[in-house]
């Protein structure tokens, strides 16, 4: 991977209460424990700061049919696209946040969606990693600055050093 390492930003409360499966529907594939426990393991993956480490098939064959995504060809490329920048990290919250959770919850797992998708509106993550990547780009931008600086050998102003004083304009004409 190139560039930073993604933010990593922390909500354990974004996993309590637990998702209960007598709140939920079974379909005709997965019973109610089963959406429970995914769900309870999708928001464990996100409260802790989405780690590569818990990134897992289980997660992986049940989020690709979730909130509208697709496979991205497989577990990986699904990885790179949803998780391996803050950006994108960003742009699935936001994703999840923007879904409809639509159909049927005894077709669709449309009311694990909701439940995650409304803790997730309540947790502060969207504006958390807004300002992770608000942080970042400054931090690239200042890099290049810097370099940019070096190169054509212009001074710069230490962040210490006060601002020159605006010229005042004393009269109009």
């Amino acid at each position: 991977m190139n560039g930073p390492e993604p933010a990593s930003i922390a909500c354990p409360s974004l996993r309590r209460p637990p998702i209960q499966p007598q709140g939920l529907t079974a379909t005709q594939f997965s019973d109610a424990v089963e959406k429970a426990k995914i769900g309870n393991a999708l928001l464990s993956f996100i409260a802790r700061g989405f780690p590569q480490s818990a990134w897992n098939r289980t997660l992986y064959n049940r989020l690709s049919q979730m909130f509208g995504h697709i496979a991205h060809y497989d577990i990986h490329g699904f990885w790179g696209a949803q998780f391996s920048t803050t950006q994108a990290r960003l742009g699935f919250l936001r994703g999840i946040v923007l879904y409809g959770c639509y159909g049927d919850p005894a077709w669709t797992w449309s009311d694990v969606e909701r439940d995650i998708r409304n803790r997730i509106i309540g947790s502060g993550l969207i504006d958390a990693y807004t300002r992770a990547l608000a942080a970042e780009q400054e931090a690239r931008d200042r890099a290049d600055l810097a370099r940019l600086a070096q190169r054509f050998r212009i001074a710069l102003p230490s962040e210490h050093q006060p601002l020159p004083a605006a010229p005042v304009q004393a009269e109009l004409f």
